[in-house]
C-alpha cells in the first residue's frame, strides 16, 4: 500500500510539474481545477516543490474573486544542461557548447575548433565546456553519425566510426549523458520551433554541403533507427554509394529531389523536412514540383525547410534530454 501511495504521489508530482512548467505560474486553486487534484494534495506537493526549489513562492495577489492568492512559479533555472553540438563550420569541425535551462534558453555559449579529430582531442574540448560551465547537471550531444548503444556506427567522412561515446565521457565527467544524430535532431528541433506534431509521419533529409544525406523516419511520434541505428543512412543507397559527396549545389539538389520520390512511395509520410547549410529552398522545391514521377504519386506530403539550425539544434537537444518529462517541449 505504501509503494502505491509513493507512486501516486510521483505521477502527482510530474502532473503538476508539468502544468506549471508549461503555464509558467499558477494558484493553488487553478491546479486544483486544471489536475483533478484535490486542494489538500496540492498543497502538499507545492510546498515539496518549493522546498526543492523547482518552484518558487510569490506574494499573495488579490484576484477578480475571492480572498488574495499565493502565486506559484516555476523555477526553470533550478537545473542547467550542457548541450555540445559537433557541426562543420567552413569545412572545418567545430564544437559549440550551450548551456541552456529547463525551458531551453541559451545562458551563455561558447565554441572550440578541433586541431586533430581523434577521442583524445574530442575529450579535451569536452573537459574545457565542463569546465567553463560548472552549472551543467547533465549533458546532451548532437553528432555528425549513427549512434547505436553508445557507439558510432557510421560518421561524418568515418571520422568517429567506432569511437564508444560512453567510455569517452565516463574517463571525462561523471555527469550523465546521451547522444543522437545531427539529422535526427534537426529534424525534431525544427518540429518543436515550428510546433509540428510529432505524431505525423516525417521524413527529414539533411545534407550539409559538401557532404551526404542523413535521414530521418519519425512515425507514430516514434523515431525509427533500425538496426545498429543505421536506418536513414543515405550514403549507402545506389546513386550515393559509388558517387561520393556532391561537387556542387546543382548536383545536391537533383540528389535531394532524386531521394523524394523513393521515400514519398515507400513511407508516405505527412511531411518532408530539409535542412542542408547551402541556400537551396526555392530551386529544390522547383525540382520537386517538375518532378513526373511525385506528379503521378497519389501522395501529396507537405515540404518544410530548416533556416535557424541553432534554434533546432537547442530544441533538437532539449528534447533528447526530457523527451516524456514534464519539461517536454514537443507535448
Amino acid at each position: 500500500m505504501s509503494a502505491n501511495k509513493n507512486l501516486i504521489r510521483q505521477q502527482n508530482i510530474q502532473v503538476v510539474l508539468k502544468e506549471l512548467f508549461k503555464k509558467g505560474s499558477s494558484f493553488a486553486s487553478d491546479l486544483v481545477k486544471d489536475t483533478g487534484i484535490s486542494m489538500v494534495t496540492i498543497n502538499s506537493l507545492l510546498k515539496e516543490l518549493v522546498a526543492e526549489g523547482s518552484v518558487t513562492k510569490g506574494e499573495l495577489i488579490q484576484r477578480e474573486i475571492g480572498r488574495p492568492a499565493i502565486e506559484y512559479r516555476f523555477n526553470y533555472q533550478y537545473a542547467k544542461s550542457l548541450l555540445l553540438a559537433l557541426v562543420e563550420v567552413d569545412r572545418k569541425l567545430v564544437l559549440k557548447s550551450y548551456l541552456i535551462d529547463l525551458k531551453g534558453t541559451v545562458l551563455a555559449t561558447q565554441q572550440q575548433a578541433f586541431t586533430e579529430i581523434t577521442p583524445a582531442a574530442f575529450q579535451i574540448l569536452v573537459r574545457q565546456s565542463i569546465e567553463a560551465f560548472p552549472e551543467a547537471q547533465q549533458i546532451a550531444v548532437l553528432l555528425p553519425g549513427k549512434i547505436s548503444q553508445g557507439v558510432v556506427t557510421s560518421s561524418w567522412y568515418e571520422k568517429f566510426d567506432g569511437w564508444n561515446l560512453d567510455q569517452l565521457f565516463k574517463e571525462v565527467t561523471s555527469l550523465p549523458c546521451v547522444y543522437q544524430n545531427d539529422a535526427h535532431l534537426l529534424t525534431v528541433g525544427h518540429c518543436i520551433a515550428k510546433q509540428i506534431s510529432l505524431s505525423e509521419n516525417i521524413v527529414g533529409i539533411y545534407n550539409p554541403e559538401n557532404s551526404m544525406p542523413g535521414i530521418t523516419l519519425i512515425f507514430n511520434a516514434w523515431l525509427l533507427e533500425g538496426k545498429n541505428a543505421l536506418a536513414g543512412e543515405a550514403k549507402y543507397l545506389p546513386g550515393f554509394l559509388d558517387q561520393g559527396a556532391p561537387k556542387s549545389i546543382q548536383e545536391l539538389i537533383a540528389r535531394l529531389a532524386a531521394l523524394v520520390p523513393f521515400y514519398n512511395a515507400a513511407l508516405a509520410p505527412d511531411r518532408f523536412i530539409f535542412a542542408s547549410t547551402a541556400a537551396i529552398e526555392e530551386d529544390l522545391l522547383a525540382a520537386i514540383t517538375q518532378d513526373p514521377l511525385i506528379a503521378k504519386q497519389p501522395n501529396q506530403p507537405i515540404y518544410t525547410f530548416v533556416q535557424d539550425f541553432d534554434q533546432a539544434m537547442i530544441f533538437g537537444l532539449h528534447w533528447l534530454l526530457f523527451r516524456n518529462t514534464p519539461y517536454d517541449l514537443s507535448c
